[in-house]
C-alpha cells in the first residue's frame, strides 16, 4: 500500500478510470520500477502506464493470448478487468496468476456477481486478497501472490 494513498472515496465511473484511481491511490506500483502486463487497457490506462518510463510495460489484447507471449513468472503487476476473460474465466485467471512473480500483484475489475468467485480462487491460487474499490457496479481486487503460492503448468 502507498503510504502516502489517501483514503477517500474514488469517484471515476469507467473500469479503466476505477482501476487507474485504485493503482494511484491505493498503492504505490506507478511510482516504482517495475514491471506490468495490462489486459485489454482502455486507451486512457494504457496512455498513462505508457507514460512512465520507469515501468517495463507489456499489454495483451485478452487474457487467453498471455501464455503465448510470456514465460511464467515474468511480471510483477497485472493489470485488467474480468470482463476482458472470455468465457472460460477459471483457465484465464490461472494463467494471469502464473505469469506473477512471487510477491506479484494482480489488480483486478470485476463485476458486484462474480467478486466472490475470484475472491476464492485467488485465495485459493496462494494469493491475500483485499477490496481495493467497491460499488454498486463491481469491485476491484488487490491480490498479492504469496512466496509460495504455487501453480500447475
Amino acid at each position: 500500500m502507498n503510504p502516502h494513498a489517501t483514503r477517500t472515496p474514488l469517484r471515476p465511473t469507467r473500469p479503466s478510470e476505477i482501476l487507474e484511481a485504485v493503482l494511484r491511490q491505493r498503492t504505490d506500483i506507478l511510482e516504482t520500477e517495475r514491471s506490468v502486463l495490462a489486459i485489454a487497457p482502455d486507451p486512457p490506462l494504457a496512455e498513462t502506464l505508457e507514460g512512465l518510463s520507469h515501468l517495463d510495460y507489456r499489454r495483451a489484447a485478452h487474457a487467453a493470448q498471455v501464455h503465448q507471449r510470456f514465460v511464467a513468472e515474468s511480471f510483477d503487476v497485472i493489470v485488467g478487468d474480468s470482463a476482458q476473460f472470455g468465457a472460460d474465466a477459471r483457465a484465464a485467471l490461472h494463467e494471469l496468476t502464473r505469469m506473477l512473480r512471487p510477491g506479484g500483484r494482480l489488480i483486478l475489475a470485476v463485476a458486484t456477481e462474480r467478486a466472490d468467485f475470484y475472491r476464492r480462487r485467488l485465495a485459493a491460487e496462494g494469493f491475500l486478497v483485499s477490496v481495493g474499490h467497491q460499488d454498486a457496479d463491481g469491485q476491484v481486487l488487490l491480490a498479492v501472490r504469496g512466496e509460495f503460492a504455487a501453480y500447475r503448468r
